[in-house]
């Protein structure tokens, strides 16, 4: 609403300046009649009339929301001043509005009906009812009295949204205001987290003649554990898909997301050497490849039934990632027993979660708070859940600000399940004693020898990392651009600015400063300064550099890249300060629950709850319920590992990417972005998923072959870096990559340098505009960029054959004109700057690194 009342007011600025312009030329029209005796141009009518109508339209647009004026309008179409006063009043009802929905939307975790709660937000609600009968001017100061003088329901708000925030004094002033109005025990429980404005999942009370007695809690010694796996390293890559690869955005009415191979150069080798990977294909269940071709046969409603079953399968096949992008698309017509995809996204993200305030933390915590427990026994609604415990069991330990704990214990204990309930209850109970906890402080202390060189690693690491930053960012193609379009274009007629470039840049000045702070002590190996670092990161996330803010909601291109440039360095700080915290280096707060008496409970309780799960899925009546109770048995078992002291845990978080759209790498049709998402449609994506499942599967290797054999090596680079090689095959297959890419890369080049030739006979003849020369040379030196960093495609030869194609047709049409005028090109009125190097485009010779304001002039 905000945002709409925004767009009002500036029609209306616009409406008021057209306004005076038409005042006057009305006059000058007024002044010719009376003394010419010419008519008004009809131009002039035709502007008076459109500007009427869109005085009308607005005055509708208005009325329709019930901001009305005071006073009764005199006419149909109500005056600027009128509306610019509805707009207004609008506009703060709106933001009352917002502040007394986050107070209504309070929740107590444990009392529903909390009466000191009810009693703050039926106050809200009576301030929000006082405001309707009043106009602007009186809103207005009614909502700067707020803020100047906050009433105890609003200084509730504060302590439960601020609470990381606040000072000690603040803290004070505003605790006091709540137990003076509402009672010590709301602003206990305000201080205990115990209120929320997430939704709560409902508790369903136990029949208690059901109830197993809980035993008392004990140490117990677990059996001998076997041997820790041996975890292969693998080779640190830096990845392509990264900022500085500014990849075009796909057409969506001409991209169907598969790759196309014909029409290229005859000059560019298209063939690789054929080296075989000894991949192969693998055979999916029946089940699933009868799904997918009844679901491709199928029409309609019984299309997307058909699919909901397919769906079902994949997740019983441990096929995730394709069972959520076809749940995915499924949402809108979707049958009765849908799986939502929140759901599985949440199944895919739990068993990796490794920090309490971590990504995919963040992640998980937005797919459960969709979780509202259904009221129908359904056998789906049953599945549910019993996945929805599953994605809650491992995240009620390491994050319990996922809600994970919450919902453990709202889950209804069903008859047969007694062992389950319990479990779920001590799960919970330890949660929330715990309030997060790292992974490693379940497994076995060995010594600072390890962590001194884990920390070494991650230092040498990140020093890579930030040597490839600091040398990329110099050569953003953007800045190219920028300084072209600001500096020697100028001189073309029709050359131009552009103010979001400039916004861009000027983002990412401020962002490569801040995340050279952010790094420092990592780079420098001063872990003791690890809480400068997670400060200075969280300054820059809540920053205006980030996506969502209102300034920059119209530049998603930047947006995504400063986002993808941050969840690496988030990464990199999580893992230093995991490590750091193990050694005793960091000055954060140290977790010391009771770790022996949490692994003895679980391992006492691990073998009744299996026998129960696994009685209850042998007579399971339908996949649903299967595929629920499967999801749970191995969540079960996620729990053993997670506290068992032998099992070793990776040093790092995967990449949500790699998580939802890894399997996509096995469908060698389709096209993935920077950011691993579909270069296609939903229903094209659904097409090809389905047609992928009707016969069998490449494994990993046979994918990587495939896509060799294609020319894309930007998905080879994907598979890459997806943590399912061992050493030895992501070696072969680091070389085979690079053989492949280095005897493309030479062609590639060699005609990269063709293009750069026709592009400067095109300028010399004067055969295109200064626009088009900009873009030519934008295009030709992102291929350079993405030859050389190995992440060019099949597409990227038809892109710059086309180009080439596009630059002799050029060339061809001027020196036509020439032969026929028999006079050569003025070649000074287009002469580009001096070039630096037979090869290079202009405009890489007027790189500049422009620092400054982003509001300066």
């Amino acid at each position: 609403m905000v945002h709409e009342s925004d767009s009002r007011m500036t029609e209306l600025d616009r409406l008021r300046t057209e306004a005076a312009e038409l005042g006057d030329a009305l006059e000058s029209a007024a002044e010719r009649l009376e003394t010419a005796g010419l008519c008004p141009d009809i131009r002039l009518v035709a502007r008076l009339t459109g500007w009427e109508e869109r005085l009308g339209e607005l005055s509708e647009q208005i009325r329709a929301t019930e901001s009305v004026h005071d006073g009764e309008p005199e006419a149909d179409v109500w005056s600027i001043d009128q509306l610019e006063h509805a707009c207004r009043k609008q506009e703060l009802s709106s933001r009352a509005r917002e502040l007394v929905t986050r107070v209504e939307s309070l929740r107590h975790v444990d009392e529903p009906e909390f009466r000191p709660l009810v009693e703050a937000r039926a106050e809200a609600g009576q301030w929000l009812t006082s405001l309707s009968s009043r106009n602007a001017d009186a809103i207005g100061e009614a909502v700067a009295e707020l803020e100047a003088s906050p009433p105890a329901w609003l200084s509730l708000l504060q302590l439960v949204e601020q609470a990381e925030t606040l000072s000690d004094d603040d803290w004070s002033r505003l605790d006091e205001a709540v137990s003076e109005t509402y009672g010590r025990s709301l602003a206990i429980a305000a201080a205990r987290g115990k209120l929320t404005g997430e939704p709560v999942a409902e508790v369903t009370e136990p029949d208690p003649e059901q109830l197993v007695v809980d035993r008392p809690i004990f140490p117990v010694a677990p059996p001998q554990d076997p041997a820790p796996a041996a975890v292969p390293p693998a080779e640190d890559l830096f990845s392509s898909d990264n900022v500085f690869a500014d990849d075009d955005a796909p057409n969506p009415e001409t991209d169907s997301g598969r790759i196309r191979l014909t029409g290229r150069s005859q000059s560019i080798e298209t063939t690789p050497p054929k080296r075989q990977l000894k991949g192969h294909y693998e055979e999916l269940p029946a089940a699933i490849v009868d799904s997918a071709i009844a679901a491709i046969n199928a029409e309609g409603p019984e299309q997307r039934l058909e699919i909901d079953r397919l769906v079902v399968r994949l997740v019983l096949g441990e096929r995730i990632g394709l069972a959520y992008h076809l749940a995915l698309g499924n949402e809108n017509e979707a049958s009765p027993e849908h799986i939502p995809a929140w759901l599985l996204r949440a199944w895919s993200v739990s068993p990796h979660v490794m920090f309490p305030q971590g990504r995919l933390a963040a992640d998980l915590t937005r797919s459960l708070s969709q979780y509202r427990p259904g009221t129908d026994d359904t056998a789906t609604e049953e599945a549910i859940q019993y996945m929805v415990c599953a994605c809650a069991l491992r995240a009620a330990l390491i994050a319990p600000s996922t809600r994970a704990a919450a919902i453990l214990r709202s889950m209804p204990m069903r008859p047969g399940f007694s062992h389950l309930y319990n479990y779920c209850v001590r799960i919970a109970t330890y949660g929330e004693q715990l309030g997060g906890v790292l992974p490693q402080a379940f497994k076995k202390e060995t010594g600072t020898v390890n962590h001194d060189r884990r920390l070494a690693d991650l230092q040498a690491e990140v020093s890579r990392w930030h040597h490839k930053f600091i040398a990329g960012r110099l050569e953003y193609e953007v800045a190219e651009q920028l300084f072209m379009r600001g500096h020697w274009s100028v001189r073309q007629t029709a050359a131009r600015r552009d103010p979001q470039r400039v916004r861009r840049w000027m983002r990412w000045q401020a962002a490569q400063r801040a995340i050279d702070g952010v790094v420092a002590p990592l780079v420098q190996g001063q872990w003791e300064k690890l809480a400068e670092s997670r400060r200075l990161l969280k300054v820059l996330r809540e920053s205006d550099l980030l996506p969502g803010g209102q300034r920059h909601r119209q530049d998603p291109e930047g947006d995504r890249q400063i986002a993808s440039l941050l969840q690496d360095v988030r990464s990199y700080v999580q893992q230093a300060t995991a490590a750091a915290a193990l050694m005793g280096r960091d000055q954060g707060p140290v977790l010391v629950p009771a770790i022996d008496e949490i692994r003895g409970e679980v391992c006492e309780r691990h073998e009744p709850v299996l026998r129960e799960l696994n009685e209850a899925l042998a007579v399971a009546p339908s996949e649903d319920l299967q595929m629920g109770l499967s999801c749970l048995i191995r969540a079960i078992g996620q729990i053993r590992d997670l506290v068992d002291p032998a099992t070793a845990v990776p040093d790092r978080e995967p990449d949500l990417r790699h998580l939802l759209q890894g399997e996509l790498l096995k469908v060698p049709t389709l096209m993935l972005d920077s950011d691993w998402e579909p270069q296609c449609s939903a229903a094209v994506l659904e097409e090809e998923i389905l047609r992928s499942l009707t016969g069998p599967q490449p494994d990993w290797r046979m994918a990587f072959q495939l896509h060799c054999d294609q020319g894309n090596h930007s998905a080879t680079q994907k598979l890459l870096s997806l943590d399912v090689w061992t050493e030895t095959e992501h070696t072969e297959m680091t070389a085979v990559r690079r053989e492949l890419l280095g005897w493309m890369e030479q062609s590639m080049l060699q005609e990269l340098s063709r293009g750069m030739a026709l592009l400067r006979e095109a300028v010399a003849r004067g055969a295109i505009s200064g626009d088009d020369r900009v873009r030519y040379e934008s295009c030709l030196s992102q291929l350079k960029h993405k030859v050389a960093g190995a992440v060019f495609s099949a597409d990227d030869v038809e892109l710059l054959t086309e180009l080439q194609n596009e630059l002799e047709q050029a060339v061809q049409r001027a020196a036509d004109r020439s032969d026929a005028d028999g006079e050569p090109a003025d070649e000074s009125l287009h002469a580009s700057p001096e070039h630096v190097g037979e090869d290079a485009v202009a405009s890489e010779a007027w790189v500049v690194d422009w620092i400054g304001e982003e509001d300066g002039s």
